[in-house]
Formats: C-alpha cells, structure tokens, sequence
C-alpha cells in the first residue's frame, strides 16, 4: 500500500474536525473585542466633533472637499450621525476584518499545525489594546486598521487565482482606505507604482493585467486623495505644524526657509519654537497674527517644505527611523484622551506579548527573519513571502509619510504604520514556520524508505 507524502500528512485533519475549533477560536476573539467594548462608552475628542459637524451640515458633494478626509464622512451621515451605531459598526467591521485575515493566513499555509498556529497569531495580533480601543471612538483609526486588514485578507484571498470578483473587491477597498486617512493616500500611491512596475515586468503571466487593473486603480485612488486633500486645504495645519514644531527648532531649517521669504523675525521665530500657533492664540497657543505669515503659508510654504526635504536628503531618509518610537513605539491612551473607560487586561497583556514596540526589538526580530528567509526562501507559500515582504517594505514609506506631513500626534497617525509592520513580520514568521514544518514533514517522509530498506 502507498504511504502518503509529505504534503498529504499536512491535510491529515478533516474539515469536521477543524471547523469547530476554527468557530471557536473566532468566537473567542469576537468575544475578547466585543465585552469591553460593551461596559465602555463612546470616546470623543476634538476630531470627533469635527467629523460629526462636518456629516451633518455638508452636502454628500461638500464631504468630497470637507476639510477632513470624505470616507469617514459619508460614513457618519449614512448612519445618520448616530454615535453608538457608528462604534458598533467599527467593531463589526474590525471583528470581520481580523476573521478574513486569519481565514485567508490560515488558507495560505501549507500544513496543518502551521495554519493552526496562524489563525490562532492573526486573532491575537486583532486582539491588541492598541487595535481594539479605537472602535469606541469616533474617528478614523478603527476603519483605516480594519481596511488595511481587509485588503491583505483579500491580496492573501485570491493570490493564487485572482478573479473578477476578487479584483473589484481589492480595488474597492483600496480605494476606500486611500480616501479614509490622506496619508494612506500616499502609500496607497506609492504601492500602485510598485504594482505596475510588478504587472509589467511580469506580462508574460497570466494575471498580469489583473495587476495592472489594481495598481490603476491604486494610482487614481491616490490622486482622487491628493486631489481631495487640496481643495480641502486639509494640508495647511499640518505644514504650520513642521514649521513651529520642527523647522524652527533647526538652526539649518530656519535659515533655509528665512532665505525663501518665511515672514518671521528672529524674536518670532524663538517664541513660536516648537509650539502651536495660531492668529487667535486659542487652545493654549502662541498667538501669530500676522497676515504676512499666513499668506506664505497658502502660497509658498508647501513647495519651501518640498525643496528643504531634497536640500537635506540624508536627514529626510533617516529621521522617520530615528524617530520611530515616537510613531510605532507609543500606545495613545485612548480611555482617558476620549473618556471610552475602555480597559482590557486580556487585550493589554496580549499586547505586550504579540505586539513589541521596542525599535530594538522589531529591529532584531526584523534580522532574525531575513536570515531565516535566506535558508527557508524556497520553501515559504507565494503568497506569504510576497505580501509580508511587501508590508515590512511599504511600512517605511508609511512611517515617512506620517513623519514628514505633520509634526504632531505622531503615535495616533502612525497607528496604521504600527499595524502594517507588526502584521508583515508576524505574516512572515508564520510563514516561515510553516517552511519548516514541510522541510521536516519531507525529511521525514524521505527517511522511511530508507529505513524500511
């Protein structure tokens, strides 16, 4: 009698032995996000307010160049502002996301125990503090996590086979996630390019046009963002944010843009160092009424901002890694910012387990990893290798984004960043993990005729 391969014994396990423990452990994880979501309240901070005015008095056209990105906007006024449905429509759709995920890691591996270990890892990562306190609150976070989720659940979904359905669904959630977060705008860019760089150097394949559908889409999505953002003037806070907070507290900087006409004397210049400011003064800020300076800042400040990140490339390239505690490596305490009293001790001590914020850490993990692929690269699923390397690659050009469009709440823009890299070293980890399982699953199946000779 035939003895079964390698492969064949990694499927040993019957769906209906499986599909129970699967339900189970989606039950659980559906639970551990949903009982202190429950017992908290709606959390609100000044964004919040923001967002629900803007939902109620603009126009479904206004919300396309509000001063806050449309996504979320049209969200609000679809749900009629309502703010527990808003959560409760976060939590679902975080809960789904984070389930999608777990599927299509789990359907990617290649042995049992791997898709075991993968599923169970894909639920806790969704189980973290810092992914399940933001579906109390009213803002961004919570859908532009989900979203991202949901678009490396569809990428894993139908790597191997992309059809019709699952290309429109990919280029419906990129888009939707480019125009929810004007940075993710610019990553989603930044990925349409490699797409199509991707789609034509692989003509010969047959998806290629798929690709090139996608990283289009990508392309015009980013644009639509860019586009959005510009009428919105949803740029000018953010730049008077790099000026005060991070231009003028560099002698080199403040010189350059002295020299490009920013209208701030000496004395200005020193009280308003690395503080807000506005004409009124309000919020705590250093009062700057000065018409001078605001007009620079409508018409020249962006392409100063622009030639000064080129006039210091070495600086440009190197302060978002310098500085990545202060994007990926802070939780936001979001139950006491937003007043949600949302409190986890199984979300928080998951966490600190799954989810490392040590730029050390990730740093060796990182290395640790890449010498791993060098011997198992052969051996990792396609789908795994490819969308993981992807992740950890594209988190730099999140983090620059995040770093160089504003100078404040740096750890609630990176949230984003924070998740795509912990979530690209995680999907790699499993992967590889399952390469090892198969190399020794076949070692192992190579040696019994051997023996039995």
């Amino acid at each position: 009698m035939p003895q079964p391969s390698a492969d064949e014994k990694a499927r040993v396990p019957t769906r209906s032995r499986v599909a129970p423990v699967a339900l189970g452990a989606v039950g659980a994880f559906a639970l551990a996000r949903a009982l202190p979501f429950g017992r908290a309240r709606v959390g609100l901070d000044f964004d919040s307010f923001d967002y629900l005015d803007l939902a109620r008095h603009e126009s479904i056209v206004g919300l396309l160049g509000a001063h806050r990105p449309p996504v979320y906007l049209f969200a609000l006024k679809v749900l009629g502002e309502n703010r527990e449905v808003v959560t409760w429509m976060q939590l679902l759709v975080g809960v789904a996301a984070w389930t999608w995920l777990a599927f299509a890691t789990a359907r990617s591996l290649r042995t049992s125990a791997g898709r075991a270990v993968g599923l169970a890892a894909v639920l806790l990562l969704g189980s973290c503090l810092d992914v399940a306190q933001w579906d109390r609150v009213i803002g961004t976070e919570s859908l532009s996590i989900s979203l991202g989720v949901m678009i490396v659940a569809a990428a894993l979904w139908w790597w191997a086979r992309w059809s019709p359905v699952g290309v429109v669904a990919l280029c419906l959630l990129v888009t939707g996630w480019a125009l929810l977060r004007d940075a993710n705008g610019l990553v989603v860019g930044v990925t349409g390019v490699v797409v199509l760089a991707l789609a034509l150097f692989r003509r010969r394949a047959p998806d290629w046009r798929r690709w090139l559908a996608v990283g289009l889409v990508a392309l015009a999505a980013s644009f639509a963002a860019v586009v959005s953002s510009d009428v919105g003037s949803r740029w000018r806070q953010p730049t008077q944010n790099i000026i005060t907070f991070r231009v003028l507290t560099s002698p080199e900087r403040t010189d350059y843009f002295l020299r490009r006409g920013l209208p701030v004397s000496p004395v200005e210049a020193q009280r308003i160092s690395g503080r807000c400011t506005n004409a009124e003064g309000a919020f705590l800020c250093q009062k700057l009424d000065d018409p001078a300076f605001y007009d620079w800042l409508d018409h020249r400040a962006r392409s100063v901002y622009a030639g000064s990140l080129i006039a210091f490339p070495a600086t440009t390239l190197w302060e978002p890694l310098a500085h990545e505690r202060m994007i990926i490596g802070t939780r936001v305490p979001v139950a006491e910012a937003t007043g949600t009293k949302l409190h986890s001790s199984y979300a928080a001590a998951v966490e600190r387990i799954v989810f490392p914020r040590s730029p050390r850490a990730v740093l060796l993990w990182l290395v640790l990893l890449a010498v791993a692929l060098v011997v198992l690269a052969s051996s990792v699923a396609g789908s795994i290798r490819s969308v993981a390397c992807g992740l950890i690659m594209l988190a730099y050009v999140h983090l620059w984004v995040v770093w160089t469009g504003d100078a404040v709440e740096l750890a609630r823009h990176g949230l984003s960043a924070a998740v795509q890299l912990q979530l690209g070293l995680w999907l790699l980890t499993l992967g590889l993990l399952d390469a090892l399982l198969l190399r020794t699953a076949r070692a192992a199946d190579a040696a019994v005729p051997a023996s039995a000779g």
